[in-house]
C-alpha cells in the first residue's frame, strides 16, 4: 500500500527523512508491507507537492542550490497551509521543522489542521507538544487520530517506547535521563580540557547544535523533553513552563575538573517524579559517578533510568552511535510512521 506524507521542514530531520526514503524504500516496502511517499514537502521559504510522489534526489539539490525546496530562490513558493495537506492527499503529517516554545507556530496550526482533515501526525518537533499537550491530545482523540512523538526525545533513544510498551504493568515512580547531546558534548570537551566556547564549537562542527545554541545550553530543549516524558510516564499534562530549569552555560570549569578527581561527571539531567502524589519534573546540572549509567555517557552519547515498581531500574542508552544529528531523528520518525502503519493494518490493505 502507498501511504503519503506530507512533511513540514527541511533542515537536518527533513533531509534526513529524504535520504533515507531515497535510500531504503524499497527496503521498507519489502519488510513492513508499505510504499512510503513523500507528496509534499514545506520549508520556511514555500511548497512543492505531488500526489503521486516528489523526488527526494531533487528536494535535496533543490535546497542545496537554490535553499528551497520548492525550487524557489525569493520565498515564491505556496504556503503549507491546508490546501497544502489536502492536495498532498497525505495519510500522515510529518512535523519536523523548527522548535518554538514561544507560540509552537506555524506547527501548531498546521497540526491542527491535519487532524482535523483526519490526518494522523508524527512530531519531530517539541513546541505544541510542551506548550499545547492537552489540547493536541483531545484533539486526535476527538478525530480518532494518533499523535506519534518518540522523535521529540533523545532520538534515536527509545524512551517513550520503553514506557508505553516495555514497561506496561509496571509503577514508574521517576525517571532521570541525559536527554540532550549538545550539552553532553559541551560538558565532556571542558571535562577534557577545552572551554565552553571551544565545547559549543565542536558541537556545531558535528552537526547537532545551532548557530545560536540557546535552547541546548540554557536547559529549554532538555526541560521540553523532561515534561514529555513525564506525561508518558505519569499520564500528566505538563508544559515547558511546570519544569524547573537550569542549563550550563554558566558552570565553572572548576567544578567540572574538581567533579573529574572524584572519578564523576557533571550532567544535565532531565528528572522527574512523584512526590506526595504531584508530578514534579526538572532540569539540573548534576555529578554523577563516572560507573552510572548516566555518568559513563561521553560526547553525543543519550541515557535514561527509569525508576520502576517491581522491576527496580530500568536503563536504556545509546552509545558509540554509528549516524548522529538529523539522521538519527529522521529514522526515529519513520520508525513511528512504520509502526503506525502496522497498527492501522496499511501494510496489509491493498488500495493505493
Amino acid at each position: 500500500m502507498d501511504v503519503r506524507l506530507a512533511m513540514t521542514g527541511f533542515g537536518n530531520v527533513g533531509r534526513g527523512v529524504a535520504e533515507l526514503l531515497a535510500n531504503h524504500r524499497e527496503e521498507y516496502q519489502a519488510r513492513y508491507g508499505v510504499r512510503l511517499l513523500l507528496t509534499g514537502v514545506a520549508d520556511r521559504r514555500g511548497a512543492v507537492v505531488d500526489a503521486g510522489g516528489l523526488n527526494e534526489v531533487e528536494l535535496i539539490r533543490n535546497k542545496q542550490e537554490l535553499g528551497s525546496v520548492s525550487g524557489q530562490t525569493a520565498g515564491a513558493g505556496r504556503p503549507a497551509d491546508e490546501a497544502f495537506l489536502i492536495d498532498s492527499r497525505a495519510d500522515v503529517l510529518i512535523e519536523a521543522a523548527s522548535t518554538n516554545f514561544e507560540d509552537a507556530e506555524p506547527g501548531w496550526s498546521l497540526i491542527k489542521s491535519a487532524l482535523n482533515l483526519e490526518l494522523d501526525v508524527v512530531l519531530a518537533s517539541k513546541g505544541a507538544l510542551v506548550l499545547y499537550y492537552s489540547q493536541l491530545m483531545t484533539l486526535a482523540a476527538t478525530r480518532g487520530k494518533t499523535v506519534s512523538h518518540s522523535a521529540t526525545v533523545g532520538a534515536p533513544l527509545p524512551v517513550l517506547d520503553v514506557i508505553n510498551r516495555t514497561l506496561v504493568g509496571t509503577r514508574i515512580l521517576g525517571f532521570e535521563g541525559v536527554l540532550n547531546s549538545t550539552s553532553n558534548v559541551i560538558l565532556q570537551a571542558m571535562t577534557d580540557g577545552k572551554s565552553y566556547d571551544e565545547g559549543v564549537r565542536l558541537a556545531q562542527e558535528m552537526g547537532i547544535a545551532e548557530t545560536d545554541p540557546t535552547l541546548d545550553v540554557d536547559g529549554w530543549d532538555a526541560a521540553a523533553k523532561a515534561a514529555i516524558v513525564a506525561n508518558a510516564a505519569f499520564g500528566s499534562s505538563l508544559g515547558i513552563a511546570d519544569v524547573s530549569r537550569e542549563g550550563i552555560r554558566t558552570v565553572p570549569a572548576a567544578e567540572i575538573e574538581a567533579a573529574a578527581r572524584q572519578g564523576e561527571a557533571l550532567k544535565l539531567v532531565s528528572m522527574g517524579s512523584l512526590r506526595e502524589g504531584e508530578v514534579v519534573a526538572e532540569v539540573r546540572v548534576v555529578r554523577r559517578s563516572r560507573s552510572h549509567p548516566l555518568g559513563r555517557l561521553r560526547g553525543s552519547e543519550m541515557g535514561v533510568l527509569i525508576h520502576a515498581d517491581p522491576l527496580g531500574d530500568f536503563t536504556a542508552t545509546v552509545e558509540n552511535l554509528g549516524a548522529s544529528g538529523g539522521i538519527a531523528t529522521a529514522s526515529t520518525v519513520l520508525r513511528d510512521v512504520l509502526n503506525l502503519a502496522s497498527r492501522r493494518g496499511w501494510n496489509s490493505d491493498r488500495r493505493s
